[in-house]
């Protein structure tokens, strides 16, 4: 073989040893691995891959979420002026001391909380009463014979609105009678009402609602009035008849208001509800005398037998239940909402009231709030105890009544803007009542009953276009 050959062989040998290397070591061909996957989240951006722990990556993730969780529940409190209960929330995060959110809400509610003004008289506070609202005016002012009713009974959704958004921007904050005084107990067991402090910033003023007769009663359901409080996903609100649940009634609507306003309450305070036995409880038919197994014989005129009537015990339970873990008080308003006065025997209130004991107290829990039914006190403007100017037969119910547990007494009085009395063991108060005659009294030019909270013009602004005379 001559030298050419051997040298185009061993040239075509070191070309392909080359090739070999090229394919081992840098093979163009190979396929690329994917990058790692990007996850971003509004707070932070992770990665992720197949060695990834997702303990370490979610967990710092996770406590920071519930720390700002925690910091929201106790600024809420303290926009509700619970700025004690704000900071026992901050105390309870771990390493709140040295969390920059925690240390700048702690002085920010040391600030505020050294600004509080106390209320000045708890017994200057004005209490306004209502009763269910008028969601639909259409039905309820169609000028049958009820209409005429409604219109001096009641106020409209819209008014009702109009009225909370007003005392809002007046600087007016719900409290509610446990706010404004508690029984103490001193060393030698007895007892004494006294007034607890108010603590509000400069231009606050504090105030009670109530509404009456929260029970539905079947004769309204066809007007234009809710039928039954209900929960609907974890919130009270109203079932209309044909409609879906929502915001009908007082309950539904001021929660909502609050929740956007919570400034407007004290320490979650909103309302009293007053609610009577005989139909029941908010909407749901669970007397047993009217609604029962033996209903018929002992109401046959009144009485409709309720299948489901164990079940709507337990509905309208749930229902309460709700209530007061959202602020709001239930009051005793009578089982048959008869009047308290003077022409009630003494043995005809006793049986009233063990009947709603027997009836409604197993649904709503026991209260210690007692407002009368129609409005009329059991005695006069004197002290309950003053056995020289009170009535034996007002001394005897009171005597009942404050040893069933009631503390709270609070009828209808719309001669004066607010009427607290505190004595003894005992608070009493005084309600204005809100409805249509009200609303006809300051449109004819009569005397403006809410001067100090609302003026002519004012009034003249939240009525409802739709109103009827009254």
């Amino acid at each position: 073989m001559g030298l050419m050959p051997v040298i185009i062989l061993s040239a075509l040998l070191v070309v392909v040893l080359i090739l070999i290397i090229i394919l081992v070591f840098f093979n163009p061909f190979k396929k690329k691995e994917d990058p790692p996957e990007i996850n971003v989240n509004e707070s932070r951006i992770e990665v992720i891959n197949e060695s990834a722990q997702p303990a370490e990556t979610t967990a710092p993730a996770q406590a920071d979420d519930a720390v700002q969780t925690a910091i929201a529940k106790a600024r809420r409190a303290a926009a509700m002026y619970d700025y004690d209960a704000a900071l026992e929330m901050i105390a309870a995060i771990p390493d709140y001391a040295s969390n920059p959110d925690c240390i700048s809400l702690t002085a920010e509610i040391g600030d505020t909380k050294a600004r509080l003004i106390k209320w000045s008289d708890n017994t200057k506070i004005s209490h306004l009463r209502f009763h269910t609202l008028i969601a639909d005016t259409a039905l309820a002012f169609d000028g049958d014979q009820r209409a005429a009713s409604y219109a001096k009974t009641t106020v409209t959704v819209t008014e009702f609105k109009n009225i909370i958004q007003k005392l809002y921007e007046k600087g007016f904050v719900l409290v509610g009678m446990h706010d404004i005084a508690e029984l103490e107990t001193a060393a030698d067991g007895s007892a004494a009402m006294k007034q607890k402090a108010i603590l509000l910033p400069a231009g606050k003023t504090p105030i009670v609602i109530s509404q009456d007769d929260l029970n539905y009663y079947r004769v309204t359901a066809a007007d234009g009035f809710a039928t039954k409080l209900v929960l609907a996903d974890g919130k009270i609100k109203c079932e209309m008849n044909g409609r879906e649940p929502g915001d009908y009634d007082i309950v539904p609507i001021l929660d909502a208001f609050i929740e956007e306003h919570p400034d407007f309450s004290y320490h979650g305070s909103k309302g009293i509800l007053a609610v009577t036995g005989y139909e029941g409880v908010f909407g749901y038919r669970t007397s047993d005398t009217h609604f029962g197994p033996d209903c018929a014989a002992n109401d046959p005129l009144y009485a409709v037998p309720n299948v489901n009537i164990e079940e709507d015990k337990k509905k309208a339970a749930e229902v309460a239940k709700t209530l007061k873990a959202e602020g709001w008080e239930i009051a005793m308003h009578g089982w048959n909402h008869a009047s308290f006065g003077a022409a009630r025997t003494y043995e005809s209130l006793t049986a009233d009231v063990e009947l709603w004991k027997k009836e409604v107290e197993p649904i709503v829990g026991k209260t210690d709030i007692l407002i009368y039914p129609t409005g009329e006190d059991i005695g006069s403007f004197r002290l309950y105890t003053d056995a020289e100017r009170q009535t034996e037969l007002t001394l005897t119910k009171y005597e009942y009544l404050k040893n069933s547990g009631f503390n709270y007494f609070c009828n209808i009085d719309a001669s004066t803007p607010y009427w607290v009395q505190i004595s003894g063991s005992y608070l009493r108060q005084g309600r204005l009542n809100v409805d249509g005659r009200m609303f006809t009294e300051i449109l004819s030019g009569q005397k403006n009953r809410l001067e100090h909270l609302l003026s002519n013009e004012e009034i003249r602004a939240i009525v409802d276009p739709i109103r009827p005379a009254a």
